[in-house]
């Protein structure tokens, strides 16, 4: 043999180069198709984010949704009869609700005092214009739902003759 003569390198058959582009294209459309699915991922997250953030918005701009207390009903009935010192008065409600703890605050120092079945009677001392206020507890929640001004007036003094008759 002469050493100028170089051995043939063999040649690859067109079936090996086939099946070699058809590994890499497979491989190639997996890395794509992991790709767009983490991107379809991620834009769903990212939108439930946005969705929560939205929703919690919504809940903070709508007092109902974050306090079930705007939703009990509860009035003070108004009369167009005063009070006066030394002399009971009822204060009544309309509309008010099971469940819901009722008080009212008489507004001259008392503590506050608990309707019972929308009726509470209340002797205020001294005359004077009061700002009475209704609370109402509900799933551990408490608001102020109706105000009004009480005018508590001087008791009337009649003093009875000294005598009728003259003796």
């Amino acid at each position: 043999m002469d050493m100028n003569e170089q051995t043939p390198v063999p040649r690859k058959s067109n079936r090996e180069t086939v099946v070699l582009l058809i590994v890499l294209g497979v491989g190639l459309a997996g890395l794509a198709g992991l790709y767009f699915f983490r991107q379809s991922a991620a834009r769903a997250a990212e939108r439930a984010l946005l969705q929560a953030k939205s929703n919690a918005d919504a809940r903070n701009a709508d007092p109902q949704a974050s306090r079930p207390i705007a939703a009990i009903p509860g009035n003070l009935l108004r009369s167009n009869t005063d009070s006066e010192a030394g002399t009971p008065y009822t204060f009544q409600m309309t509309n008010f609700a099971q469940g819901a703890i009722y008080e009212i605050d008489p507004g001259d120092g008392a503590s506050r005092q608990p309707f019972v079945e929308g009726k509470l009677r209340y002797t205020y001392r001294k005359p004077g214009n009061y700002t009475v206020r209704l609370y109402a507890r509900y799933q551990g929640q408490e608001a102020v739902i109706d105000t009004m001004i009480q005018k508590v007036g001087q008791p009337l003094k009649i003093q009875a003759p000294a005598t009728l008759y003259n003796d």
